[in-house]
Order: C-alpha cells, then sequence, then structure tokens
C-alpha cells in the first residue's frame, strides 16, 4: 500500500498498542475500521461522529485509500468549548472500507472527540428520561476530570432531605431556612437553608440541574472555586430575593445556588447543544437558546402578581451572579486539567 499523501510506502508499526500502516516519511497513518476502535475508541467510528453533531462534511479529498477504493472524504471533527478548550482535527474516510487515514498528531485529538462522541445519551431509556422529566441533557461535553465537589453536595443534600423526612420539616424549616428577619439575627442560614427542600421533586429536579450543569463548571473552576462560587450564589440569590420580596417566608433550596451555575454556564459553554424533548420530539439546541429561555421565564414569573410560592428572584439573583463569574473565568482562561486546588 502507497502513502495517500507522499506516496512512499506504508509500513505495518504498532500506535498506541494496535498495528496500522504508517508511513515513515510523513509519519501518517491509515486505520482500518478494527484498528480506530482499538486504537482510537469505538466512537471515532463515522456514524458514530456524526450522530453526536462532531463531524461536519467537506467533501471529497485529493487523497485516495491506500486499499484502492477511491478517493478519500473530509470530514471535520470537533470538541465543544471555546477557546483553548476546543479542540478540531481533519480527518479523511474512505466511504467503502470506513479507514481513516491521519495525518501525525490527528489520532490523539480525534480520540477526545472520540470519547466525547461516544458519551451523547441517544438511547430510549434517556429519550423516556426525558420525556416524562422535561429535563434537558447535554449531547455530549464531559469534564476533563471526573468532579468531586458536584457528587458531595448531591449527597449532603440527599442526606439533610433524610433529616427533614424523618422530622416532618419543622425543625429544620424552623432552624435553618433563611428569612429576611434573620439576615442579621441568625446570618448562617444564607448557607443553611441550600442544603433544605420543600418536597421530593423540588430536591429531585435540583439535582439533576446540579449533576447535568455542574462538572464542567467544577472542571473549568477546581473544586474549591467551584465550593467557594456554588455557596456565594446562593448567598446572592437569598439576600436577591429578601430584597426584591416584602415579608418573612422562610426560603429553601439550592435553586439560587445552581442558577449561578447556569448563568456561568451559558457565558462559559454558549454553543454546547442539549437534548430537549417538545411534544415527543427530540432536538438538539445550543445551550445559550435553553438557558436564555430559562432566565427569560424566571423574570416573567417574578414579576407577575399572579405566581407565588416559588423564590423567582432567588434564581435571578444567582443567575445574575453566575453570569458575572462566567465572565471572570472566560477572561482567566481554562483551569489546567491536572491542576491542583
Amino acid at each position: 500500500m502507497l502513502c495517500p499523501r507522499c506516496g512512499d510506502d506504508l509500513h505495518l508499526r504498532r500506535v498506541d498498542d494496535v498495528v496500522v500502516d504508517r508511513c515513515l516519511r510523513c509519519h501518517g497513518a491509515f486505520y482500518e475500521l478494527a484498528d480506530a476502535r482499538a486504537g482510537i475508541d469505538r466512537g471515532a467510528e463515522l456514524h458514530a461522529l456524526l450522530s453526536a453533531k462532531a463531524a461536519r462534511k467537506l467533501g471529497v479529498t485529493v487523497l485516495a485509500c491506500p486499499l484502492g477504493h477511491g478517493p478519500l472524504t473530509g470530514y471535520a471533527c470537533e470538541t465543544p468549548g471555546d477557546g483553548p478548550e476546543r479542540h478540531d482535527v481533519e480527518i479523511d474516510h474512505c466511504p467503502r472500507c470506513n479507514g481513516l487515514w491521519l495525518d501525525v498528531g490527528e489520532a490523539q485529538v480525534l480520540r477526545r472527540v472520540a470519547a466525547q462522541a461516544s458519551d451523547v445519551k441517544s438511547g430510549v431509556g434517556w429519550y423516556f428520561f426525558q420525556l416524562f422529566s422535561g429535563l434537558p441533557l447535554e449531547v455530549f461535553h464531559p469534564p476533563r476530570r471526573r468532579p468531586a465537589v458536584v457528587p458531595l453536595l448531591v449527597l449532603a443534600c440527599l442526606v439533610v432531605f433524610g433529616f427533614e423526612v424523618l422530622d416532618d420539616g419543622r425543625f429544620a424549616t424552623q432552624s435553618f431556612a433563611f428569612s429576611t428577619s434573620r439576615l442579621t439575627t441568625a446570618p448562617w442560614t444564607l448557607l443553611t437553608y441550600i442544603f433544605l427542600h420543600a418536597g421530593l421533586g423540588h430536591l429531585v429536579g435540583n439535582m439533576i440541574f446540579l449533576w447535568i450543569f455542574g462538572d464542567n463548571i467544577e472542571d473549568r473552576t477546581g473544586r474549591l472555586g467551584f465550593l467557594f462560587s456554588f455557596l456565594a450564589f446562593g448567598v446572592t440569590g437569598a439576600i436577591f430575593q429578601a430584597a426584591m420580596v416584602p415579608g418573612d417566608v422562610p426560603l429553601v433550596g439550592a435553586s439560587g445556588a445552581i442558577a449561578g451555575l447556569l448563568g456561568a454556564y451559558l457565558v462559559l459553554y454558549p454553543r454546547v447543544r442539549l437534548f430537549m424533548v417538545v411534544v415527543f420530539l427530540r432536538f438538539r439546541i445550543p445551550a445559550w437558546l435553553y438557558l436564555g429561555f430559562w432566565i427569560l421565564t424566571n423574570v416573567a414569573m417574578a414579576t407577575s402578581s399572579k405566581v407565588t410560592g416559588v423564590a423567582w428572584w432567588c434564581h435571578i439573583g444567582g443567575f445574575a451572579a453566575g453570569i458575572l463569574w462566567g465572565i471572570v473565568l472566560r477572561r482567566r482562561g481554562p483551569k489546567p486539567a491536572g491542576a491542583v486546588d
């Protein structure tokens, strides 16, 4: 076989624990379908990349398949994110044998693209989850490192809710919920109210939003930075609620803190795609469209005198704080994946 790039003979060489046909001159390599699965990722198959919207067809190239199947087709593959986080690579694909020609260095980038493409939540189970919950899901946007603070926050809220159920909520609300009068008499309730919830639906909805959007923010800020910002968003939301709504109604829930995460996500990852199910149909929409509609809905509800019982201004205050924090993080640039908090 001849190299499609420079015409030299290809030689069998081991690359990343898989034997491929490699050019010793330009160091490009031809990955047959089984080679791509073993040496890169199952998500490197073209149909997986296309289903995840991670590949865009460029057209027929001047390169030919080393196996003699004719011209290769070029595809631009990309990961989500902006600036230094974004990774782009152009691959050459044979439509007959599904082989991939990768120039030097492209396999490493494609491995990350493929890993994210394989994370697409496109199964039947995810569809029915969205159909009955009405909640969004990221198409694919896994963090660079496994989150640690997000699951701990979820666990803390679950444990606290368990105590609320055992106590029927009376002691927890009386002692740890926030209200305007407690701003001076019990300022610690600005933090403790975050971990209380008014019911199972309130808890589950908040935890799902925290899980979906929180991992990428933790990845961007680092663990300590994420914990600090999460609590700061919750404090900001409570103060905003107290300033905008007269009275002394107890405030509970992590919604204000999570709204801050949504605001930061809007600034940092506006083009990441989200799955939404509307009238039984599943759509991919950019994050900016969903989150923009979400905050506009909250503003409309907050300014309507007919809609009560939900701390809309707490959401708005936390969201505004998140936007400001997102602008700071965007200017600072991404935190290295291996950085220590």
